[in-house]
């Protein structure tokens, strides 16, 4: 009875494995050939670059929104008073610099003035 059930086990394996072996072929080719795309967009002259960074610097900004909301919200519902506010100092902060990028590039440089001379 076990050497049967491993048979039918090994067979249903075998099939598997080339269903997992043939979506894997296709999603590496949709991936290789977006990569393509990729490129030949970025030769064009307009900014595609530029507006797709802004529109993901300004999405991610309401996802890191929706994120620290839950995140604050389950530590409220546990009570647990410390984490709540650390993680709304911590995700106020990571959302500032997510807003206005350059403020950052901007401490960096006053640091680095400050260490470096």
């Amino acid at each position: 009875m076990l050497a049967k059930l491993k048979s039918a086990y090994d067979k249903l394996m075998r099939k598997e494995g080339k269903i997992y072996r043939v979506m894997m072929m296709v999603s590496c080719s949709i991936f290789l050939f977006m990569a393509h795309t990729n490129v030949v967009l970025a030769a064009e002259s307009t900014n595609y670059g530029k507006k797709a960074g802004e529109w993901v610097l300004e999405n991610l900004f309401w996802f890191g929104l929706v994120a620290l909301a839950i995140a604050l919200f389950k530590c409220l519902l546990s009570r647990a008073w410390v984490p709540a506010i650390i993680t709304g100092v911590a995700g106020a902060i990571i959302l500032y610099f997510m807003q206005d990028p350059e403020k950052l590039a901007d401490i960096g440089e006053k640091i680095a003035t400050t260490v470096f001379g």
